[in-house]
């Protein structure tokens, strides 16, 4: 009886789940049921105005409103019609459905990504559409607006419109504005597409672009060309600026026995070309599931682009050949690219070299990092280069190995420096790093003397001229060994010398170049006083401070071999004369000494055996004695050995001198000297005469004793209180007129 009873029960539930089913699945009031649910279960708010239909077969909705916080969704009607057996095999196959005046309002909320990931859209392979029919669809979010119309059938006749006034409203990290319309008609394998694109005031992340347009006609057919011509302004890659950017498509797609073949050539700048060999052996439609073999080459000699990068470069030439070999499936493909340089040349003026044989050769499966190796030619030397570039990390950094021998560094007027590096170089970040041993075997360094050459202040503009931008592109960081080989010669102002040593050299991207270590000269001499003195010792030496700026140490002097004599007495009348006596010949050594730093020098006179300073700028000038000189002479060098205008006796002197020579102004002065080496004022020590010549007419001039600069000065008094005043020096002329006011 239970067993009867049991038996009956779970009949009568079996019928029941299928009376429950069928009338879900197979009746219009279970499809009514079916809307009903799912409106309770969606976050927003579901309304249908009129059913009709099944859900297993076709059916047809009609008066559709959908509100939620993310959108509101209105359409007239909506049909569908699909297979559910199809589920069975793990496929969604919608035979046709068509959409009736549809408007669809987003408010999109939209993370920032920089890849893709197109395994997140895998699931489209498993939903097959027979047929679409859209007849004013509009989707819009803000200011944006996509309408699309037509239908999908074994061929296509869609048309499209976009507009995005504000890519910052879909897209956090983007902005300017967005057009596009288009059409696409012909079979579904290989249809016909017609689109134009324009931007404005696009920014992406590290790419900015002004103006942007594209317009292409795609076709794929035999014999058959397609087109794509783009063109942009003022495009900004990572602070990179290009000015124009046109690149045009022409070549033939066509497809055969289920294999899709494009022939493509690419030309940019008018200049510049690619060619693109692209098959697909199992076309499927444009989808991401399918297989590629495809080999990209291009071949250039013109280089003029580079400069727009780095405009300090100038000439560019070369041959270069690149290949890019693409295998495997669309969704992750296997990548392999090559590129050779060969008999690259380039100018550098701000160094005035040109590099020039170089050859490169890169070489990636674009999974690891690109191996670079390559040579060139700089003068006489050459370098071999050996590294690699990641593109998987951010800022793509590179890294590189140089190792040279004999290479012309610098070739200027003013400096030739020949170089052996030993060097790693990496750049990442806008930052270049150099570090390693830096031989220089030869140098001249010859500066220019600046006291004859008339400049203008720094601060000076001329209008309608741009100014010079001779900042290299990227921040620089240093640690070097720099060691000086036996020919390195320098010549600066009165100093010539020949220099050794070795200094470790350390900049940071925020930070000027500061220097520790020593250099010496050898075989060197400097000029004092109309005089070649010998440097006996001489030091340049770094703490850690500037590397423009090191402690001096140096000493030059001049052997003197001076003849004693002294008077003979006698026990003769007073009209009997006799000639001085030979007492014997000394050797006098007399010197310059040199410290402080190389900005602000300190000057001193030293001898062996120790004199007076007027006696030992004597021996240095006339190469005797004070004693020795006329009387002229001997007040002349007085007043010139009075390197501090205080130091006791000096007025006196000077009294005596100006009596003698009728001046009314004589001695040693301090005075502001303008250096247009720097661009500065410079305190130094002049010796000073002056004269008045009439009742209102006064001539000065003075002469710098350690800097080379002479200045003479015209006064003339008009009245009691104007005057006019010229100066003339061997760096610049002038003129003033002076005001006085005078109160008690």
């Amino acid at each position: 009886m239970i067993k009867f009873i049991l038996h009956n029960l779970l009949l009568f539930i079996l019928l029941f789940l299928t009376g429950v089913a069928y009338f879900l699945f197979f009746t219009t009031e279970g499809l009514t049921v079916d809307l009903a649910i799912t409106a309770r279960i969606l976050p927003g708010k579901l309304q249908v105005k009129h059913i009709n239909g099944k859900l297993v077969s076709n059916f047809k909705l009609e008066g559709i409103s959908y509100q939620s916080a993310q959108q509101d969704m209105r359409i007239n009607s909506l049909s569908l019609a699909w297979n559910p057996a199809a589920l069975l095999a793990n496929q969604f196959d919608i035979t046709a459905i068509t959409i009736n005046k549809a408007t669809v309002t987003v408010n999109p909320t939209l993370s920032d990504s920089s890849k893709i990931n197109f395994s997140q859209f895998d699931f489209l392979r498993h939903i097959h559409i027979g047929q679409i029919r859209l007849n004013n669809f509009i989707l819009q979010a803000k200011e944006s607006k996509i309408e699309i119309n037509g239908t999908v059938t074994e061929k296509f006749n869609l048309t499209w419109k976009i507009s995005i006034a504000q890519l910052k409203n879909i897209f956090s990290n983007a902005s300017g504005s967005f057009n596009s319309s288009g059409m696409i008609s012909g079979p579904r394998i290989t249809p016909r597409i017609n689109a134009v694109i324009t931007g404005n005031q696009l920014v992406l992340p590290n790419i900015k672009i002004s103006h942007m347009s594209a317009k292409t006609t795609l076709m794929i057919q035999p014999n058959i060309n397609s087109t794509l011509n783009f063109s942009a302004k003022d495009i900004s890659v990572r602070n990179y600026l290009m000015k124009q950017l046109e690149f045009n498509v022409t070549g033939n797609i066509s497809t055969k026995n289920k294999k899709l073949m494009a022939d493509l050539t690419t030309v940019i700048n008018h200049q510049y070309s690619i060619i693109a060999n692209l098959n697909f052996p199992k076309f499927s439609g444009f989808t991401l599931n399918q297989s590629i073999n495809a080999t990209l080459q291009s071949s250039l000699n013109r280089f003029d682009w580079l400069t727009t990068f780095i405009p300090q470069i100038k000439n560019p030439h070369g041959m270069l050949h690149a290949t890019l070999i693409i295998n495997g499936m669309l969704t992750h493909p296997a990548l392999n690219a090559k590129i050779d340089l060969a008999r690259g040349q380039f100018s550098l003026p701000i160094l005035g070299i040109t590099p020039d044989q170089i050859i490169l050769h890169a070489e990636s499966d674009l999974l690891k990092p690109v191996a670079i190796t390559g040579s060139f030619r700089s003068g006489v030397g050459t370098a071999k280069l050996q590294g690699n570039l990641d593109f998987s990390q951010p800022n793509y950094p590179l890294s590189l190995t140089l190792q040279g021998d004999q290479l012309q560094a610098i070739a200027l007027q003013e400096y030739k420096i020949v170089i052996s590096p030993n060097i790693k170089l990496q750049f990442t970040q806008q930052n270049l790093q150099l570090d390693g041993t830096i031989l220089i075997p030869t140098a001249t360094i010859a500066p220019k003397n600046f006291s004859n050459t008339v400049t203008l202040p720094s601060d000076v503009v001329f209008a309608g001229r741009a100014p010079a931008n001779n900042a290299l592109p990227f921040t620089t960081s240093l640690r070097i060994n720099l060691q000086l080989g036996e020919k390195i010669h320098l010549a600066y102002k009165d100093l010539t010398a020949n220099l050794g040593g070795n200094i470790e050299i350390n900049q940071t991207q925020s930070s000027t170049a500061t220097a520790t270590g020593e250099l010496y000269t050898t075989n060197g001499t400097y000029k004092a006083y109309g005089q070649t003195l010998t440097i006996e010792s001489g030091h340049l030496i770094y703490t850690g401070g500037s590397l423009m700026n090191p402690g001096l140490n140096i000493a030059a002097t001049k052997q003197i071999r001076t003849i004693g004599m002294a008077s003979a007495s006698h026990s003769f009348t007073s009209q009997t004369t006799l000639q001085p006596v030979y007492t014997g010949a000394e050797n006098i050594t007399v010197g310059v000494r040199v410290q402080g730093t190389l900005n602000q020098p300190v000057f001193s006179l030293f001898s062996i055996p120790e004199f007076s300073q007027s006696d030992i700028l004597s021996y240095l000038v006339l190469g005797y004695s004070q004693s020795q000189s006329s009387g002229q002479q001997g007040a002349l060098l007085s007043a010139l050995s009075a390197l501090n205008p205080n130091a006791p006796g000096a007025s006196k002197i000077t009294k005596n001198l100006q009596d003698k020579l009728g001046f009314n102004e004589l001695g040693v002065q301090s005075a502001e000297i303008f250096n247009p080496a720097t661009n500065s004022t410079k305190a130094t020590t002049t010796f000073v005469v002056g004269k008045q010549i009439g009742q209102h007419l006064s001539i000065h001039y003075s002469v710098g004793l350690f800097y080379p600069i002479s200045i003479l000065n015209l006064r003339y008094q008009l009245s009691k209180h104007w005057a006019i005043q010229s100066e003339t020096s061997t760096i610049d002329n002038g003129a003033d007129v002076l005001y006085a006011i005078e109160r008690d």
